[in-house]
C-alpha cells in the first residue's frame, strides 16, 4: 500500500447494515493488519504502519521507520479502549496480553 492509505474497520449486523465504522489514517501506510476477538468484547485490531496514526487516544508518528501496533475496540460501538505502539513487535506483544 501506498503512504496515506491508512485502514478501515467496520461491523456488520446480522442483516448486512453497518453497525459501526472506524477509520484510521490517512496520513499513515498500513501492512500486514490482522483482527481477533479478545477478552471482554473487545475486537483486536493490529499490524504495522508507517507515518502519522491516530487509534483513539492521540497521534503517533513512526517517521520513517514501520512501527508494530495494536488498538482494542469495544465491539458494541468501536470505541478505542487501549492502544499500544512500539518499536519491537515482541515489546508490543507483550503490553497487549498485560492490557
Amino acid at each position: 500500500r501506498e503512504a496515506g492509505s491508512g485502514l478501515l474497520v467496520t461491523r456488520h449486523g446480522p442483516d448486512g447494515a453497518v453497525v459501526w465504522r472506524r477509520w484510521f489514517g490517512p496520513q499513515s501506510a498500513v501492512f500486514s493488519p490482522f483482527l481477533s476477538l479478545g477478552p471482554d468484547d473487545q475486537l483486536l485490531v493490529g499490524g504495522t504502519y508507517k507515518g502519522r496514526m491516530n487509534l483513539g487516544y492521540g497521534p503517533m508518528d513512526s517517521g520513517e521507520k514501520t512501527s508494530p501496533f495494536a488498538v482494542a475496540l469495544d465491539l458494541a460501538d468501536g470505541a478505542s479502549r487501549w492502544q499500544r505502539f512500539s518499536e519491537s513487535a515482541e515489546e508490543l506483544a507483550f503490553a497487549a496480553v498485560l492490557a
